[in-house]
């Protein structure tokens, strides 16, 4: 499990990446309508992190949006880094839309890859 250290708000914390994404959903539903526990998570990261109690549930969404969108970047600047493609931006050279930004030399091959009938 990943642990990073979190500053809000002057405070820090060493918090897994897992528990940061729990918060993230769980005050989305809070600010919908929706109670996810017994007591509120936004007041729980809010005495966690020393947030003032007046603080908006949008603000306290936003710092934690703004952690994991750090996160994200800084992981896919190491990915980069270390040659590994992002697996969500990887091609698939199986399916046919994988010809739509590399068209093979020969069109016959995207008319079987496509399943058209050959003339």
């Amino acid at each position: 499990m990943r642990d990073i250290d979190v500053k809000i708000n002057d405070t820090i914390r060493r918090v897994p990446v897992f528990q940061l994404l729990q918060w993230k959903y769980a005050i989305q539903l809070e600010i919908k309508g929706m109670k996810v526990a017994r007591r509120s998570v936004c007041a729980h990261v809010k005495r966690l992190f020393k947030i003032a109690k007046q603080e908006p549930r949008e603000n306290v969404l936003g710092a934690i949006t703004d952690v994991l969108d750090q996160y994200a970047g800084l992981v896919e600047e190491q990915e980069a880094a270390a040659g590994k493609p992002h697996p969500d931006r990887a091609v698939s050279t199986t399916s046919p839309t994988a010809y739509i930004d590399n068209p093979p030399a020969n069109p016959d091959v995207v008319r079987r890859a496509l399943g058209e009938a050959q003339e």
